[in-house]
């Protein structure tokens, strides 16, 4: 054999027992746990905002409502008074 296909075998073989050796640790198991706990809670904060969504919506529509009419007041009264 040629040292070309010696080294080829041989770095086979390493990425063989590397890829072995990484899917013996366990930590993967816990890593895919958190992707899951991840997943859920990114679902349940996806819902609550599509549920709340509207009522925010109409909350913040009515404090500019509140804002502008107390804008336009203070305009009115300084215009007047000047």
């Amino acid at each position: 054999m040629t040292n070309t296909t010696v080294a080829v075998r041989d770095a086979t073989r390493r990425l063989f027992a590397r890829t072995k050796a990484f899917l013996a640790v366990k930590r993967g198991v816990s890593t895919v746990e958190y992707a899951l706990i991840v997943v859920a809670v990114v679902a349940v904060v996806g819902t609550g905002a599509a549920i709340l969504g509207g009522a925010f919506k109409g909350l913040f529509e009515e404090m500019e409502t509140q804002m502008e009419a107390a804008e336009k007041s203070v305009k009115n009264a300084g215009s007047t008074s000047g």
